[in-house]
């Protein structure tokens, strides 16, 4: 297989042959006799060489790095990702990760553990793409990521590819809540385009048009948000609204946005976002019939949007915020 990295150079992998065990020990030497000085003799890890479980890396036809991972009972081990030194810090590790999940992805894999020296740069490679530590080996962190299956993956599609308008709520606004470029990079988020389950599309295509008769449009300001994401935000809320108030609005039991099926929604109206509550009053003015009796214009907008959602199969999500709606059918 053929991938492209920092913009056009190209790489070959290749499934590993038995005679390139020396190259790889060679260059895991190379890379890694700062971090262990006393790695395992050739002989012991030439007995363990699984050459079905490699793939080397090439560019020009020479050898110039491998990947090797292999399923075990508990999760996928990624063992090993080395690259010769002149290709270090272009990119291609991110690439090469995306392959590894990929093809245990294809082969049902729900998750990828590693291993790697706390003083390796490559911890800030695992860390952007999504990995987190969940234990600490002495000199080493293990590293872990949940993987979205590749049958689930290809259930989800970008709404600005069907015609339905939205951005990323918290590529927008997550600098306002107090994380960094860096926090929303390695948690998946780089770009501000509303990725849902392909099931809502038509769904949301109806709603649209409901709106549309009404005068609005419709705008979907978060669909798809991944687990690790959702740690990110519940962190970030503790920090900013305490806990009472987060516990309010974030669901970190269900964590709905997580499967793809459930949307933020709001409305606007000549290019002229359309205010539906105060943000004076607090996280409370999310709830529904929360301005009954104070506010005949938020209740009657609120109401609307709950009655059009209903009607295109959504239901109003389990804590009751007037704009957030999942989709079941």
């Amino acid at each position: 297989m053929k991938v492209i990295f920092n913009d056009n150079q190209v790489v070959q992998l290749i499934k590993a042959h038995p005679e390139d065990v020396l190259f790889c020990y060679d260059l895991i030497r190379e890379n890694m006799d700062k971090y262990n000085p006393s790695p395992k003799p050739y002989e012991e890890y030439g007995s363990e060489f699984v050459p079905d479980d490699v793939y080397v890396i090439y560019e020009n036809e020479e050898k110039v790095g491998f990947v090797e991972f292999q399923e075990k009972t508990d999760a996928w081990h990624l063992w090993d990702m080395q690259l010769i030194s002149s290709l270090q810090g272009k990119g291609l590790g991110s690439v090469l990760l995306g392959f590894v999940e990929d093809e245990i992805g294809q082969k049902g894999g729900k998750r990828i553990i590693l291993n790697v020296y706390k003083t390796n740069p490559a911890v800030r490679l695992y860390e952007k793409n999504g990995y987190k530590v969940f234990e600490e080996k002495g000199d080493r962190y293990a590293m872990s990521k949940d993987l979205i299956r590749i049958e689930e993956k290809n259930n989800f599609v970008y709404l600005d590819e069907h015609g339905i308008l939205g951005s990323n709520f918290y590529f927008k606004k997550g600098l306002d809540m107090g994380m960094t470029n860096e926090e929303l990079d390695s948690v998946g988020l780089r770009d501000d385009r509303v990725m849902v389950h392909k099931d809502l599309v038509e769904p949301l295509k109806k709603a649209q048009q409901l709106f549309a008769e009404l005068g609005y449009d419709l705008y979907i300001k978060e669909g798809y948000r991944s687990k690790e994401l959702y740690e990110l935000v519940n962190q970030k809320m503790i920090e900013k609204l305490g806990e009472e108030a987060k516990n309010k609005i974030l669901n970190m039991v269900d964590m709905p946005h997580s499967t793809g099926r459930s949307v933020d929604v709001a409305l606007y109206k000549n290019g002229e976002h359309i205010k539906l509550h105060d943000i004076q009053d607090g996280v409370d003015s999310y709830f529904i019939d929360f301005y009954k009796g104070k506010n005949d214009f938020f209740q009657d907008m609120q109401q609307k949007i709950i009655s059009i959602m209903t009607e295109c199969g959504f239901e109003l999500g389990r804590k009751g915020e007037y704009f957030h709606y999942n989709f079941g059918g």
